[in-house]
């Protein structure tokens, strides 16, 4: 614990980020990596094979942007790096690790953002529930690159903002419109590449229980993106002991290239349940995001 909180210390990070909590869930999230990475070897097989196998399908070779970069754990940098001019990584955080790979890779760009268009706004009114920008902003430099990589950030854009949320005691039919909404904004924002996009993303969670009880969840509330060439595989998360005695977690992880206007039903609409407020996905094109 003590570890982790120096590692959060000296992490750079915009105060927004740090406020909110991105730090600290980063840091956690390096030390469950390191802890299993062993288990989590064929999920980071599975995404590497399926991004590499993608790139005979991209004839442009200028620039590649990774949305949700992360800790670099599904994206095989130093291949992409030899393959793109330039490697772009977008996120809202950057641990020293992924500063250090990216120096030692040549031509990697970091681009610090907010791919939600939310996190400004929940910091100054913790309280309310803020509008959702749609489409997501994405940096300009994401939206020109050849190829655009959606990795694995889909279902982690609600996460902090829907724990806020709960915590200042709205409804769970509006934090459940306010997340879905979130998830169809960036799908919008993807159709709005010049380049091709490839979507990789866990989609659903499984939690089996010793004894056999299985609960699925839908991570991605609804609004499931249309791909081509879909691989899939279950990643897993958490072997029995991780998150609880007796139970054992897995989330099943999609990964192809995007269908261009492919949003399942649902995507961005709110059918009969409770409007939150202002904000809602209708639009096309994209704006920028502010920098954190």
């Amino acid at each position: 614990m003590i570890a982790e909180a120096l590692r959060a210390l000296l992490m750079p990070a915009d105060p927004v980020a740090r406020k909110l909590g991105l730090v600290r869930e980063m840091v956690a999230f390096e030390s469950r990596a390191r802890r299993l990475r062993r288990a989590w070897a064929p999920h980071r097989e599975a995404a590497h094979t399926a991004i590499l196998s993608a790139l005979s399908h991209v004839p442009g070779r200028g620039s590649m942007a990774v949305l949700g970069s992360g800790l670099l754990l599904e994206i095989p940098l130093e291949t992409l790096a030899r393959a793109f001019g330039t490697i772009i990584l977008v996120d809202a955080v950057f641990p020293r690790a992924v500063r250090k790979r990216a120096r030692a890779a040549g031509s990697v760009r970091l681009v610090e953002a907010d791919l939600t268009g939310v996190l400004r706004a929940i910091a100054a009114a913790p309280g309310a529930i803020p509008p959702v920008p749609c489409p997501a902003p994405l940096p300009p430099e994401a939206l020109a690159a050849d190829l655009v990589i959606s990795a694995n950030v889909l279902s982690q854009l609600p996460v902090l903002p829907r724990l806020h949320l709960e915590r200042a005691g709205h409804a769970d039919a509006k934090i459940g419109v306010f997340c879905e909404r979130l998830v169809a904004a960036h799908l919008h924002a993807l159709e709005g590449a010049r380049g091709d996009v490839f979507f990789l993303g866990d989609v659903e969670r499984e939690e089996t229980r010793t004894g056999g009880a299985c609960e699925r969840y839908d991570l991605v509330y609804g609004v499931c993106p249309e791909l081509e060439a879909c691989k899939t595989w279950w990643w897993d998360l958490a072997p029995p002991g991780e998150e609880g005695r007796g139970l054992r977690v897995r989330h099943k992880v999609r990964a192809g290239f995007l269908r261009r206007a492919g949003l399942s039903d649902g995507a961005g609409k709110t059918g009969d349940r409770e409007d939150p407020g202002p904000g809602g996905c209708t639009g096309r094109g994209s704006v920028s995001p502010e920098p954190l």
